[in-house]
């Protein structure tokens, strides 16, 4: 159930949003393409986990731009936060951060929160910026909270091709719902879900990749 009540409205994500939009919209555009049965950022409602591989600092925001009208909560690490200015700016646009070196279970349940009032979630699987043309291993705390809250996972694949003034070809997939494809949740229930989306973000890449080198 959505807790419409402790929503919050993070109104400098959305002013940065505004105000970037035309230069973004010129250095930036963007051309989706989409895999069988794939989502429709205009019809995706209530909450949800978007995951997409990381090897650029300009995923994030061509995200934020995927879902123009939705609130998206960032996950970010705790390096980009370390002064007083970045505390409060990654606050004020919603972000969750986090220390990559130390499980910290409130800001798991943080998480969780924001899931329930309805936000969408950015998560890169990856932990990383991989800079890498292969995708690296996926951690399994990503399962584990969409298992918890019970919420969709919306999968994007970014062609590595982050250069001003080109298009930035990005690949939406089907929605994964993993709670109808196991019921409980353990560590080989964990393993078989984190390989399963590695899997589809996989054949993701390489059907973009065949697409632009048609």
């Amino acid at each position: 159930m959505i807790d419409r009540k402790n929503k919050r409205f993070y109104w400098l994500l959305h002013l940065c949003k505004v105000l970037a939009w035309p230069s973004w919209w010129i250095i930036y555009h963007r051309r989706y393409h989409y895999m069988p049965n794939a989502f429709r950022r205009a019809k995706i409602k209530g909450p949800g986990i978007v995951i997409c591989n990381h090897n650029h600092w300009i995923e994030p925001p061509l995200i934020a731009y995927t879902f123009p009208f939705r609130t998206i909560v960032f996950i970010i690490s705790n390096v980009l936060s370390t002064n007083w200015f970045g505390k409060w700016f990654f606050n004020q646009i919603g972000t969750v951060v986090i220390n990559k070196k130390e499980f910290e279970w409130n800001n798991f349940k943080k998480i969780i929160t924001m899931l329930k009032q309805g936000k969408l979630v950015l998560i890169f699987p990856e932990g990383i910026m991989n800079k890498s043309e292969q995708l690296v291993d996926f951690k399994e705390g990503l399962v584990t909270i969409a298992h918890l809250a019970n919420v969709p996972i919306y999968p994007i694949y970014i062609a590595n091709k982050h250069k001003p003034l080109r298009l930035q070809h990005i690949m939406l997939g089907e929605t994964i719902n993993l709670n109808q494809k196991y019921q409980q949740l353990n560590t080989q229930t964990c393993s078989a879900m984190t390989k399963l989306l590695w899997e589809y973000i996989n054949i993701m890449k390489h059907q973009l990749e065949s697409e632009l080198h048609r």
